[in-house]
């Protein structure tokens, strides 16, 4: 079986990516910081930390670098962390958005025939729905529409996409 060549270049730009992945994490550890709450949320046995209704959320770009992002937040100071996250401004907090998705789960719309999949995207800053395609496709989204304006929840805190051809449906 052939060996496949990996340019020097290529090893490089790996372990840059690598790198950044490893400084960028423990930068992540400092800012989120700023934004938890003292209390942690208990259910059954597991706990977790609770951040204000200004943190909404970080990921890892394709390049390893901290994208950071804050609602109500102009600038965010991250001291000597700075040229070394990307902060972003966004419209709904982390908070918000997993209210979004628990209202959702505790509706009874997940079920055989309809909600299939419920995610937080925090690069979209969105809550994304999947519904299965079958012959109640429509009657389940109605039922989706209508649970979210019951609920004051913002129409593009959410994206609702069918199984079969992923196309955004609200």
């Amino acid at each position: 079986m052939p060996q496949r060549v990996v340019s020097t270049k290529h090893k490089v730009a790996k372990e840059k990516l690598i790198l950044n992945f490893v400084k960028n994490g423990k930068i992540l550890e400092d800012i989120l910081q700023l934004f938890k709450i003292p209390n942690v949320a208990r259910h059954a046995v597991e706990e977790w930390e609770m951040y204000d209704e200004n943190y909404a959320g970080a990921y890892f770009d394709e390049n390893g670098y901290l994208n950071f992002c804050t609602v109500n937040i102009d600038i965010l100071n991250v001291g000597s962390h700075a040229g070394q996250v990307i902060h972003k401004k966004v419209k709904y907090s982390q908070r918000y958005l997993y209210t979004v998705q628990m209202i959702v789960l505790n509706s009874g719309l997940m079920s055989f025939d309809g909600v299939c999949n419920i995610a937080i995207s925090i690069i979209e800053n969105l809550v994304l729905i999947e519904v299965k395609d079958n012959e109640n496709v429509d009657k389940n989204i109605q039922k989706l529409i209508e649970l979210l304006k019951n609920n004051s929840i913002c129409s593009d805190a959410v994206k609702i996409q069918n199984t079969k051809n992923k196309n955004k449906l609200l």
